[in-house]
């Protein structure tokens, strides 16, 4: 997880790539974000939110509702610092939903999964996490 870190920030990886493995890439991301070292799901946190801020509205809106479960449940981890990068990644994450011909009827119970998942996390006894959400960016 930590080349492909490398290769996403420096920006080896373009789109062109990511595009065509997307769906075994999601895969490999989100099996190590089970992981139980934690560099490796803090990695993975960073990873996503880097291939999110890449593909945006490449990624199939049935793809995205597969992810958001995963996601979510980094947002219960035992670590802060994986907990905090989930939320960086959950904002990258949101931005992949297209803002226009978003059925919002036909996909009403993943949004509404999808905010259950965070209301929990509102009030978040940790300030770190707490503050993060208050950002502008985690606003959108």
């Amino acid at each position: 997880m930590t080349c492909m870190w490398s290769l996403l920030k420096d920006g080896s990886v373009g789109v062109d790539v990511l595009v065509p493995i997307e769906n075994d890439l999601f895969d490999q991301v989100l099996s190590c974000l089970d992981d139980a070292n934690l560099s490796s799901r803090a990695v993975s946190c960073k990873v996503l939110q880097q291939i999110f801020t890449l593909l945006k509205r490449e990624i199939d809106v049935d793809q995205l509702h597969r992810l958001y479960v995963d996601l979510l449940k980094r947002m219960d981890d035992s670590s802060n610092d994986v907990r905090l990068a989930m939320t960086r990644t959950l904002v990258a994450y949101f931005e992949c939903f297209p803002s226009e011909n978003y059925n919002r009827t036909l996909y009403r119970a993943h949004v509404e999964a999808i905010y259950r998942g965070l209301l929990v996390h509102l009030d978040d006894s940790t300030t770190d996490i707490q503050v993060s959400r208050s950002r502008p960016e985690c606003r959108k």
